[in-house]
């Protein structure tokens, strides 16, 4: 009888022992989660950004490929001197890409850097042609139709397409600080490039239809590139992607014709450097940056930091005009980018009340 109530006494004592453990638990849980050590990525208010370190890091690298991104005007200007057209260059870009992003993987990671499933393969193969080939096309035709100005404008509403596609496949919500940046993006964007000089622009319904279908192209680049990194890493994915490119980009521009006595060392030396540096090395950059993020819908803004690049490198390398408005459209652009990364004072709020 004894022996019978100390086990009884003894069993509630480890009951209420595992209920003050569990509570305990549950209360280190909620703190670890609020201060963001959990990797929850709940976030459904759409508020929360830079809740942890790999969050931190995967808009580090967006931002990195963007600066990288901002130097093509280099390369693409000198190969247009020796005398290649937008088809030729896009083409010399992902062969390269393609090569030498190849040789890194294999040298890093063996022939298993090649493993790829067939849902990989045909997410790689779709932003090959569409977010690569069918963009470049886009892009170059909307210049020529309805001009820089306008085909800058068209381009940078890319983060808009970006976040709608966001709420369909990933229910990311909208935010009115969120909302605020995209406007001010777009904004900065446009005056960054432009430089508020928006003469030239022409109404030609088919170049402003070009113009939305390069940013269109341009915004599924996040969201097929977050189901890709799922399965693959970043370099596997971009070893894909730069060969269907390169594949569909040399059957649109034929460079054993449009390359006949254009192509020689300085312009291997230059196509090197353009497959390296705006392309393989950011776009491994873009993926392993994607990879970790919560919030694709904010992955264009932060790498529109390429429009403040190519206008500083268009200053100091090409002696183009600076006035106010495109110091004005700079600024703007890191404001979005600011407002991107931090806490709306309503979620630090709730936060705290919790």
């Amino acid at each position: 009888m004894k022996g019978l109530f100390f086990n009884s006494g003894l069993h509630r004592y480890r009951g209420i022992c595992c209920r003050r453990a569990a509570v305990k638990f549950k209360t280190d849980l909620r703190y670890f989660e609020l201060i963001g050590v959990t990797g929850n990525s709940g976030g459904s208010d759409g508020d929360t950004v830079l809740d942890n370190t790999g969050n931190k890091k995967g808009y580090f690298k967006v931002l990195l490929a963007g600066i990288l991104w901002g130097s093509t005007g280099i390369y693409v200007k000198f190969l247009g001197i020796m005398g290649a057209d937008s088809a030729l260059i896009s083409c010399t870009r992902y062969v390269f890409g393609f090569v030498i992003i190849l040789i890194w993987g294999l040298l890093t990671s063996g022939r298993s850097v090649l493993r790829i499933n067939l849902r990989t393969l045909i997410c790689c193969a779709v932003m090959g042609l569409f977010c690569q080939t069918v963009f470049n096309l886009g892009y170059t035709e909307a210049i020529d139709k309805v001009g820089m100005s306008m085909a800058a404008i068209l381009l940078y509403t890319a983060p808009v397409y970006t976040a709608v596609w966001s709420l369909l496949f990933f229910r990311e919500k909208f935010s009115a600080l969120k909302t605020c940046a995209f406007v001010i993006n777009i904004a900065g964007c446009a005056l960054a490039v432009t430089g508020g000089a928006f003469y030239g622009i022409s109404l030609s319904l088919y170049g402003v239809l070009m113009g939305i279908l390069a940013a269109l192209m341009y915004s599924l680049s996040p969201i097929i590139g977050r189901f890709a990194t799922e399965e693959s890493s970043p370099v596997t994915i971009a070893i894909y992607m730069f060969l269907f490119a390169a594949i569909f980009t040399t059957a649109f521009s034929r460079p054993w014709v449009s390359g006949a006595g254009i192509i020689g060392m300085k312009f291997l030396v230059l196509g090197i450097l353009y497959g390296l540096i705006p392309t393989a090395a950011a776009y491994i950059l873009y993926f392993g940056g994607v990879s970790q993020v919560n919030e694709i819908s904010r992955v264009p803004v932060i790498a529109s930091v390429e429009a403040v690049t190519a206008a500083l490198i268009g200053v100091v390398a090409f002696n183009e005009n600076m006035n106010i408005w495109k110091i004005f459209g700079i600024a703007l652009v890191i404001l979005s980018i600011y407002l991107m990364n931090r806490r709306s004072t309503g979620n630090k709020i709730q936060n705290n009340r919790k």
